[in-house]
């Protein structure tokens, strides 16, 4: 029977509010106090409000199980990009959230998988979702679960037992009268902890715990043989008959079960279980499920079997699993798991759709486990075998399996083409042998829609060779042909949006973007990946076209899907590393290189190791040259060498060799050109510019087109031309629209190399102008020491810099003189010193000066 909830409505209304306010919550306390208790109840009074409800149980029999808390969410096909895993189950919650914000209820927290958490992390305070969990304290806990309350992210609850009269109250509530006596022994044994007073009277009542003449409960016999509610709850298991103990083995391993799985694998047992309350049933995910009465029968049955009863368990488990098919099983994963630990090659199938769910949840080592003792029983084995060796940058392993399958299955024909030409191409560096691999296998499908996917498939990986022209003539006739599935056309979207990105058409970009995100919507069930490869050509299209603070927007279209995690952190530093926000970048950098770790399938590294190079040269770092050691780009394609190319020339920079590091970037820029990456190719030239030589670049920025939405690249060639011509006013108009673009750190490079030709030119008073407002858009920045902002004329001091911005933005000088701490004289003195150095005279004028930096400045920090 279901007890009230007694001496908690505190804690309820206190959950309830954050709650409805939007503010996640963790309720902690020790075993047994009623932490899930509270979960079930607030959880219940906000679905009756209308709230969405979304609520799992972690287990620790399913801790082993990746995201198994989760896998409702989860995409129907594995990715090779684990962030791109998490982005799909959080749009699914994002879905959710349409028709209102969802309440996330997890009930003990402490036992979900490091997937699951980190998943629960990404969704805590993301907005559209709620988290409510429980978590036991006296028990290890991730640092990162921990972080959420300590941290202030969620707000913490503690749940401590009982007082006595509140105790006696819910006794009450369950008994009715009773004797001193008994009360006095129910408070001893619990000490107010609910679940102990739960087990004790439960098991007691009829036994042990008697009627008297009086009508009043008594004690009649030993309740309990310890205080402790492990005991008690192992003591209650310990009288559970023989016969019954390998059914409950295999719920302690297993649970939770399906209704098929609980029948087929318990048989009998299951209804005198049910009587005995060692098991109850339960809702989730639209599933009725079997698990342990409560989750430390499981624990204390697990923490006492042997090897034997556990493995013996295991094999009951997985035969039943194969014998009623693997779909009518609860966790896929979880069935091969069973039949892994077990040492039973009973069922390939049990096997492949486990490895399926395990890279889908990022987990290829599990998958490949899963899958060896299977190797050469089936191709689909082998295909998915190779998969996930490719996850795991087991390249060579990969291409041996795959080598030696030979499907006839059109469908499969395709599926084995596509994996082995992206673990050519990608993996190994093969191009022309994947490009041959999926030529053959089109020529083997004749099938229309499965030759469109593999066309596109070819076309993708000749881009990363710089094939860009027959890549986007083969996405446009996919496109354009009305008879082919979405699935195909996704796949054509994809090469398209790359293609047109590195050549800077960004014309044709925008026109086909809204249809090309539609189309992979469409898809996803086919080309989870589509909209996450789409989301980050979108963002690098922004950059390009002069729209940083755009694409740096956190609502960016395809950003907050998840994108692949190492491609999206390599473009979001990049464009911090354009912006000037060098820190910045330099930590995302280092962030994409530990996900490195985890699989490389794109074979990406070295462009992140290039790019962090670079982005430590910009700051003057001693150790710029670490990500780089031992690596030159000879060799490379243009998506790394370029990448390489800049890095070392930074590296150079940094050592005090800056026409040397100028030559490095432009004979990069040159062969990234020549690959047809023109805009990546652009940045490595006009680091030459920056650095002061950009003769040696200039018919190379020409030779660029950048007409066709391009803008940045635009401004890179005249930043060129301006310096050769000496065109001041040429400069100043690029500064300002560099400024404007979101490219700070130019903005500031060009304004300093403008007041440097000023001052040789004995235009002093224009010198300084140009270096303050270098040096205000330097104040943008995250601490560059670039050579042209270490060389520009002398302007204003760091404080009346400081001043006079705070003046142009329209602080007046007392407020400026309570904010930096000095007197209001002292402001007054600076700005008179800072409007006879810029010739301006006044406040309005210096808001004039100002304006691009104040307005950016008010975009970026809000008051």
């Amino acid at each position: 029977m279901q007890w009230p909830l007694v001496g908690r409505d505190s804690a309820l209304e206190s959950i309830l509010g954050e709650v409805r306010a939007g503010t996640g919550v963790a309720i902690l306390g020790p075993a047994g106090v009623g932490k899930s208790r509270l979960l079930h109840e607030m959880a219940a009074q906000v679905d009756r409000s209308g709230l969405n409800l979304f609520t799992t149980v972690a287990s620790a029999s399913m801790s082993s199980v990746p995201f198994a808390p989760f896998a409702e969410l989860l995409p129907p096909e594995a990715t090779h990009d684990r962030l791109a895993m998490l982005g799909f189950a959080r749009q699914a919650l994002k879905e959710r959230a349409k028709r209102g914000r969802v309440l996330v209820a997890i009930d003990d927290a402490h036992h979900l998988d490091q997937l699951s958490l980190a998943f629960l992390v990404s969704i805590v305070g993301s907005g559209f979702a709620t988290v409510t969990l429980t978590a036991r304290t006296g028990t290890p806990m991730a640092p990162d679960l921990v972080g959420l309350w300590v941290n202030g992210v969620m707000r913490r609850v503690d749940v401590a037992a009982l007082d006595r009269s509140a105790s006696q109250t819910l006794v009450a509530s369950r008994l009715g009268e009773l004797t001193e006596a008994l009360e006095e022994e129910l408070w001893g044994l619990s000490r107010g902890n609910p679940l102990v007073l739960h087990e004790i009277i439960e098991g007691a009542v009829g036994v042990s715990i008697t009627r008297n003449d009086q009508g009043l409960w008594q004690k009649s016999g030993s309740l309990a043989k310890s205080a402790r509610l492990l005991d008690l709850v192992g003591s209650r298991l310990k009288d559970m008959d023989d016969d019954l103990k390998p059914a409950m083995d295999a719920i302690a391993v297993g649970a939770p079960f399906s209704a098929s799985l609980a029948r087929a694998t318990l048989g009998p047992d299951l209804e005198r279980l049910e009587e005995m309350s060692l098991v109850s049933w339960t809702d989730r995910g639209g599933q009725t499920l079997l698990a342990p009465a409560h989750p430390l029968y499981g624990e204390i049955l697990k923490a006492n079997m042997g090897e034997a009863r556990i493995k013996s368990a295991y094999e009951r488990l997985a035969e039943a699993a194969a014998r009623i098919g693997v779909e009518n099983v609860f966790d896929p994963v979880q069935a091969a798991i069973w039949q892994l630990n077990s040492d039973q090659t009973l069922s390939e199938e049990v096997a492949l759709e486990g490895a399926k769910q395990a890279l889908i949840r990022h987990d290829a080592e599990l998958a490949v486990d899963f899958l060896t003792p299977f190797e050469g029983a089936s191709d689909r084995s082998g295909v998915l075998l190779a998969t996930a060796l490719s996850f795991l940058q087991e390249f060579a392993e990969a291409e041996e399996i795959l080598a030696g399958l030979d499907p006839a299955d059109p469908e499969l024909i395709a599926e084995c083409a596509s994996q082995r030409a992206r673990n050519l191409g990608y993996g190994l560096g093969r191009v022309d042998t994947a490009r041959e691999v999926l030529e053959l296998a089109i020529s083997a499908v004749a099938n229309p829609n499965l030759e469109a996917r593999l066309r596109s498939e070819s076309a993708l990986i000749s881009a990363t060779v710089g094939d860009f022209g027959s890549a986007i003539e083969s996405s446009e006739r996919v496109i354009a042909d009305s008879r082919l599935p979405e699935s195909a056309k996704a796949a054509a979207y994809v090469t398209a949006t790359v293609a047109l990105t590195m050549r800077g058409d960004l014309t044709r970009m925008n026109q086909i973007i809204d249809a090309a995100f539609d189309s992979a919507a469409a898809a996803r069930g086919s080309q989870p990946l589509a909209e996450h490869q789409i989301g980050v050509m979108y963002f690098n299209s922004l950059v390009s076209a002069g729209q940083i603070d755009k694409a740096l927007e956190p609502g960016i279209k395809g950003r907050d899907a998840g994108p692949m995690s190492v491609a999206w952190a390599s473009l979001e530093a990049m464009a911090h590393a354009v912006q000037g926000t060098l820190w910045t970048a330099e930590a995302v950098t280092v962030r994409a290189l530990k996900l490195y770790e985890q699989g490389d399938p794109f074979g990406l590294e070295l462009q992140s190791r290039g790019l962090l190079a670079s982005i430590r040269g910009q700051l003057n770092l001693a150790n710029a040259g670490e990500a780089l050691d031992g690596v030159t780009s000879e060799g490379l394609s243009p998506r790394l060498g370029v990448w390489v190319d800049r890095g070392r020339a930074w590296v150079e920079v940094a050592k005090g060799n800056i026409e040397e590091g100028a030559r490095l970037a432009a004979a990069g820029g040159r062969r990234a050109i020549e690959g047809d990456h023109a805009v990546w190719g652009a940045y490595a030239l006009h680091d030459a510019v920056r650095l002061g030589y950009p003769e040696l670049v200039i018919e190379d920025l020409r030779r660029i087109d950048s007409s066709r939405g391009a803008h940045l690249i635009e401004l890179m060639r005249q930043h060129a031309e301006g310096l050769i011509d000496e065109d001041l006013e040429a400069l100043h108009g690029v500064a300002v629209s560099f400024g404007r673009a979101g490219g700070w750190l130019f903005a500031a490079e060009c304004y300093a190399q403008t007041s440097v030709l000023f001052s040789a030119s004995d235009q002093e008073s224009e010198a300084v102008r140009s270096a303050a407002l270098s040096a205000a858009w330097e104040s943008m920045c995250e601490e560059p020491a670039t050579p042209a902002l270490r060389n520009r004329s002398k302007g204003l001091s760091e404080r009346e810099l400081e001043v006079g911005l705070d003046a142009a933005a329209g602080e007046s000088s007392p407020e400026i003189a309570e904010a930096r701490f000095i007197s209001r004289r002292t402001v007054d003195n600076h700005l008179r010193s800072v409007y006879r150095k810029l010739g301006v005279g006044g406040r309005e004028d210096l808001a004039a000066l100002f304006s691009d930096v104040i307005a950016r400045r008010r975009l970026t920090r809000p008051t």
